[in-house]
């Protein structure tokens, strides 16, 4: 994926108490009708006219003052302000040139139909921000009369938002001195607004104001740099492409840069694939807005979402599905001159909207399509993600057919080493890739029990996903040996696969799916090496101070944490039943999951990916290393045994925080193992009474081996 080069450098500081700062900066690509200021118009002198060009504070109420500017690193002036009431920042008649007029007194605006900047408060304190302008010239002919202030409407900037701040010459948010204009049909109440702004040719007067509650402190960037909108695709797949047949793999859409004024509030957008290769099996989880729709007419998806307004540094919309599928034909089939095809994802039309407007995709940074790379499997010419019998007999059946025959133009699709003749070395190219792709393991099924097990310092939670405590009937009459989880599985592969079903499990509650090893034995190492380590540490007569270790590195292996397993754990203790001064348990948590109303789920998993923990959107934003976000809507009441209270509708989005990566190929290297398969409660950091700690619920005992 591109890396995106953000126009504007936002530089977090908190100053002393009742300090206000901010940063003003020229937009790297502004719009052709849309004046901002300069770096150099704002780095004027804090002096005022005539005696030379200044950019200046031209008022103070209620006790505020202009201390300071400076220029800081990248685009943008740093204004300091102490005391904060209302403060007026500006460049007063004569304007300097700098200020983007043309004319007489540099006061020429008409070539502009707005006037915007950007506005982030940095806290610790909300405030509020507008711009302005003076026109009327008020030498002889003309008096004050024709001077007018007029100003864009206030806007509120909690800590941490931002918004863009737009003087709208068609439209202001404010006028004052305009009831006595000298041109009757110019005349308005004072103060009103919805007015064009008159002698664009006559700017006396440009700058911004500031407003706080006189004892506010805060630190502002106000910034040039209008950034359109951008979306941005995200793979996420088991494993890294190319992909083959019956591969699965998504494609998330986040949007950036939606600002608190422009919040978005609806999306569509066309997003275009090759269905020859790929069958689209819908949206998996959507995101900032919530559920949306979608409309397939191949090769074109068209996805709509509408929801309650929404701005962001960055958003997850939707995530797209795919499966790599195909029928057999002379494009889809491996030959020695034909081994792969790509094509592309891309999006073919766009348009965001706010409560302000829309804006079309020429408004909108769209990425480039995203090109994926199918492989076709040497020897399946049938295309059905396998080589055996039926694929040998399919080319067979053509056997000696040969350029020019009638049925040639059939038989042609299977010449894989193209000589224009099927022959044994089309036949020997499928057989030395027999039985690719063809399952040999057994079915095997384990049902889990609760042998009263849990995880070191382990309590169980009494909350579901939403924090909605569970009634007091329900904490004093559940407990596990109530519920069944059966597990499904491959005992030989690539990889560990199968399906989970779980029936009464805690209601609209979340669970780790975890192994975990046995110390000082190969898989245990195996396991850990793949996932996280458990560290205890022998006192002389237990183990103690269990721990893990939490240093995780960069996702790459081996990590930090496999550093420390390598140098402490032949540490000899001869007082130890081990021999080791410290034990390690290797375990992996691969997928996660969330109950339904009535404490059930089934989920199909397969290793590849190893987790740190589970989050909540509502807690940190997922990144595009972490695990797929999963998503719940629930609405508790007394009517369902484990509550005894009517809570409110709920939606609840989670995700894996990645532990390695990258995500999907993590994969548990080739041997046999004997382990504990774990279900674990999830706690999400919670400290209440009632919010657990990572307990360890249910668990079986599992042998398999990885090819």
């Amino acid at each position: 994926m591109r890396t995106k080069v953000v126009a504007a450098i936002f530089v977090l500081a908190i100053l002393a108490l009742s300090a206000v700062t901010i940063i003003l900066t020229r937009p790297v690509k502004a719009l052709e009708s849309t004046l901002t200021l300069s770096d150099a118009e704002l780095m004027l002198p804090n002096v005022p006219p005539p005696t030379v060009d200044g950019f200046y504070q031209e008022w103070a109420d209620g006790g505020g003052a202009f201390t300071g500017k400076a220029n800081v690193s990248g685009p943008g002036v740093q204004f300091d302000f102490t005391g904060l009431g209302k403060v007026g920042m500006g460049d007063k008649y004569v304007l300097s040139a700098l200020a983007g007029g043309t004319g007489a007194h540099n006061g020429d605006f008409t070539v502009y139909s707005m006037y915007s900047m950007l506005f982030k408060n940095l806290g610790p304190d909300p405030i509020n921000v507008h711009l302005f302008m003076n026109t009327g010239w008020t030498d002889p002919p003309q008096n004050g009369y024709y001077d007018t202030f007029w100003s864009s409407n206030w806007i509120y900037l909690a800590v941490g938002r931002s918004a863009i701040v737009t003087l709208n010459f068609s439209s202001c948010g404010e006028a004052w001195n305009i009831a006595d204009d000298p041109v009757p049909e110019w005349q308005h109440p004072e103060g009103s607004g919805g007015w064009p702004i008159r002698r664009l040719d006559q700017v006396s007067n440009i700058g911004f104001e500031v407003l706080g509650t006189g004892s506010a402190s805060a630190s502002i960037i106000v910034s040039g740099a209008l950034t359109p909108p951008d979306l941005e695709f995200v793979l996420v797949a088991p494993h890294s492409p190319p992909f083959e047949c019956c591969d699965t793999f998504e494609v998330e859409v986040w949007v950036t840069d939606i600002y608190d004024s422009s919040p978005l509030t609806d999306y569509d957008l066309n997003v275009t694939y090759n269905p020859s290769l790929v069958l689209f099996l819908g949206v998996d989880y959507w995101g900032v807005l919530g559920n949306g729709t979608v409309s397939l007419t191949p090769p074109v998806v068209e996805i709509n979402g509408q929801g309650e307004p929404w701005s962001g540094d960055r958003g997850l919309l939707f995530a797209l599905t795919f499966h790599v599928e195909f029928t057999p034909s002379a494009d889809h089939i491996w030959t020695k001159y034909h081994q792969y095809e790509t094509f592309q994802i891309a999006i073919i039309g766009a348009k965001l909207s706010s409560p302000q407007g829309e804006i079309p995709m020429s408004g909108i940074i769209v990425p480039g399509p995203m090109e994926i790379q199918v492989d076709f499997i040497r020897g399946d010419v049938n295309c059905d993600s396998k080589v055996d019998m039926n694929d040998i007999s399919t080319a067979v059946y053509y056997y000696d057919k040969k350029q020019g025959d009638a049925e040639w133009p059939q038989a042609s699709w299977y010449d894989l080493n193209g000589d224009n003749v099927i022959d044994i070395y089309d036949t020997v190219t499928i057989t030395t890739n027999y039985g690719y792709g063809v399952q040999t393991s057994s079915w095997q099924t384990l049902v889990m029990t609760n042998p009263n097990l849990t995880s070191p310092n382990g309590v169980l939670r009494w909350m579901d996903v939403a924090n909605q405590e569970y009634s007091s009937s329900y904490i004093n009459s559940y407990n596990y040996s109530q519920a069944t989880v059966t597990v499904n599985y491959h005992d030989v592969g690539n990889t560990l696969s199968g399906r989970l079903t779980a029936r009464n499990l805690k209601p609209n509650f979340a669970y780790q799916l975890k192994i975990v090893g046995t110390p000082g034995t190969p898989d245990n190492e195996r396991i850990g090496l793949a996932g996280r380590w458990w560290q205890e540490t022998w006192n002389g007569s237990a183990w103690t101070g269990g721990q893990n270790l939490n240093n995780k590195g960069n996702g790459t292996s081996p990590n930090p944490n496999d550093a420390t397993y390598y140098t402490r754990r032949l540490i000899a203790d001869p007082t130890s039943p081990t021999g080791y001064h410290y034990r390690y348990t290797g375990y992996l948590m691969f997928n996660y999951f969330i109950t339904d109303s009535n404490g059930d789920a089934t989920i199909d998993f397969e290793t590849g990916s190893c987790y740190h923990v589970l989050w909540k959107t509502s807690q940190r934003s997922r990144t595009p290393d972490d695990g797929p976000i999963k998503t719940v809507t629930f609405d508790p009441d007394p009517s369902q045994t484990a509550y005894d209270q009517d809570y409110p509708s709920s939606t609840i989005s989670i995700f894996g925080e990645w532990e390695r990566l990258p995500m999907g190929n993590v994969n548990l290297t080739p041997g046999q193992y004997n382990c504990t398969i774990i279900l674990t409660e999830e706690s999400f950091h919670g400290t209440g009474p009632l919010e657990g700690n990572w307990a360890a619920a249910m668990s079986g005992n599992m042998t398999f081996t990885i090819l």
